[in-house]
């Protein structure tokens, strides 16, 4: 089991939110980060634009407890 809290949290580098992943698949050279897929959870803390991943598709899910 993927225990939330458990995940580390990393800033955004714009400084508007931060994520932490809870499953990435295995490492690519499709963008600057390394991952073919990733399943995230991100807490957005100030508006502003998308940071650019080129090669990826992003699909978005609201959470909210």
């Amino acid at each position: 089991m993927i225990r939330f809290a458990d995940q580390p949290e990393r800033r955004w580098r714009d400084g508007g939110g931060a994520t932490r992943e809870l499953a990435v698949g295995p490492p690519s050279l499709v963008n600057e980060d390394g991952f073919a897929w990733r399943i995230s959870v991100a807490t957005i803390d100030a508006d502003g634009p998308f940071s650019r991943f080129d090669g990826v598709d992003r699909s978005l899910l609201v959470l909210w407890r």
